[in-house]
């Protein structure tokens, strides 16, 4: 359902914290999202889909066991004694507007959705094209205003959500910095690729 990191070759995914009580406590955890709510019929890939119901009460007994959101910026400084998370979510599906802002504000959480910069206000085309997944709709740019203005972050998700690894380097370097730095400024530095850079 949920990616659980930090990566481990026994990772499995996160339903609960009480099989995770050790490996949360070796350093700081982040917990990777995608869509949140029910499953749209025909969906072809369904584990990246978590029930509203479910992502709540995730949230809730998180904030209840005393665990607290670390932003991208405490993360890399290393300021994040205690009990901390990181909470994010890929491509930047609008279902985080209905479903995450509010549990998100309920537990006083903070969190990072990177987006793909050339599909925001449209689809997730490259599930749609590669597996004839269902579309389903991205963070407009009214959405990404609101997202920040609740204060959460932003981070880039390249532009077109190209495999990094299956592009030339140039094209890849285009893919991280030269749109996002002019749409998504605030987001070049805090890239997560869709594979690794080459080169």
């Amino acid at each position: 359902m949920v990616r659980a990191m930090p990566a481990h070759p026994s990772s499995r995914p996160y339903s609960a914290l009480e099989p995770f009580r050790e490996r949360f406590a070796e350093g700081l955890p982040v917990l990777c999202y995608h869509k949140l709510g029910p499953l749209p019929p025909d969906v072809k890939m369904p584990s990246l889909y978590v029930s509203s119901e479910l992502f709540a009460w995730q949230m809730r007994q998180l904030r209840d066991e005393g665990f607290a959101s670390a932003s991208l910026d405490e993360w890399r400084a290393s300021a994040h004694e205690g009990r901390r998370i990181v909470i994010t979510f890929d491509d930047g599906s609008r279902t985080l507007m209905r479903h995450a802002l509010p549990v998100l504000a309920e537990c006083g959480f903070r969190a990072i959705v990177y987006l793909v910069a050339g599909a925001i206000g449209g689809v997730n085309h490259w599930d749609v094209a590669a597996f004839g997944e269902v579309p389903d709709a991205l963070m407009s740019d009214v959405d990404v205003r609101e997202w920040l203005a609740a204060g959460h972050e932003i981070g880039a998700h390249t532009v077109t959500h190209c495999r990094l690894t299956r592009v030339p380097l140039g094209q890849a370097r285009e893919e991280i910095l030269a749109r996002l730095s002019r749409e998504l400024p605030q987001a070049v530095d805090r890239y997560t690729p869709d594979g690794r850079l080459p080169g």
